[in-house]
């Protein structure tokens, strides 16, 4: 079953990431540095009936040859957060699925939860998503000081 998971997040996260609902706070001012600090933040609306399965990067240089080895997968009580330090050029991913805590009460599947994801650099809130069943956001550290 986690294979099938890890399968349909894939795939989830190669469909949706160019539909996600990015929110940029600020955009005016994008982080400045060549470092800053990194927080993940994610959230099941129900986290009495269902923990997350999570999905993140650490420290993926886009210029790396194997980012995929960076990627890591939990399954966490809800709420989830992870910070890190990142420069630019780190590529920044976060995204989140219920897993009912109960698998043998098929109801459960059924009932209404919303997933939140957030990327904080510097401690704002640069980046979120919400969605019935899965969420995700993306961003690279770094990209605003070159557009």
């Amino acid at each position: 079953m986690k294979k099938y998971l890890s399968l349909v997040m894939i795939g989830l996260s190669l469909m949706l990431s160019g539909c996600n609902k990015d929110d940029n706070n600020d955009p005016d001012t994008p982080p400045t540095g060549d470092t800053g600090k990194v927080r993940y933040e994610a959230t099941v609306s129900d986290p009495e009936n269902f923990k997350l399965l999570i999905h993140y990067t650490v420290g993926v240089d886009i210029s790396s040859e194997a980012p995929e080895e960076a990627a890591k997968e939990i399954i966490v009580e809800s709420p989830f957060t992870f910070e890190q330090e990142a420069k630019q050029g780190t590529y920044l991913w976060l995204s989140a699925y219920p897993i009912p805590k109960d698998e043998e009460n098929l109801e459960n599947l059924q009932l209404p939860k919303t997933v939140e994801v957030k990327i904080f650099i510097d401690d704002k809130l640069h980046k979120s998503n919400s969605g019935e069943n899965y969420a995700m956001v993306q961003h690279i550290f770094g990209q605003e000081n070159y557009q």
